[in-house]
């Protein structure tokens, strides 16, 4: 499936799929949509500090990135925002979300380019996926 072809989706996923800013945002989107039962999220979303999220969760607290910024990374941990890099994965283990079967998952012991940026350490050990290491 590419980006441009989407699937029959929630009308809520539909809402926040339209307001993506590119691609990638996009691809993530429908990723989560159809290889995760995690809740759709906010695009766009501004916190209370004025901060823009790419992807946000707010109940939860959650906010994903394609590229974080590292001051709006550190102000957001602050207030107590889990922020990860655009990993699906991560975010629904996060979310304490069960991935759908078929979630890709990664094998070969390499680094994923994708979580090179999350830090372990603001995420729950018993919510990191396998492949995220400690203090990485």
């Amino acid at each position: 499936m590419t980006v441009h072809e989407r699937p029959s989706l929630p009308a809520d996923w539909a809402a926040q799929l339209d307001q993506a800013a590119d691609d990638e945002e996009v691809a993530l989107l429908l990723e989560l949509a159809t290889t995760t039962t995690v809740p759709a999220p906010r695009v766009g979303y501004e916190s209370d500090e004025g901060i823009i999220i790419t992807v946000a969760w707010p109940d939860h607290r959650v906010a994903a990135y394609l590229s974080p910024d590292p001051d709006d990374r550190r102000d957001l941990e602050a207030v107590g925002w889990h922020v990860l890099a655009a990993d699906v994965a991560a975010i629904a283990a996060v979310l304490g979300e069960a991935p759908r079967s078929g979630l890709p998952h990664q094998t070969s012991g390499e680094a994923d380019p994708r979580t090179a940026d999350t830090d372990a350490r603001a995420v729950p050990a018993d919510a990191r996926p396998a492949h995220v290491e400690e203090g990485r």
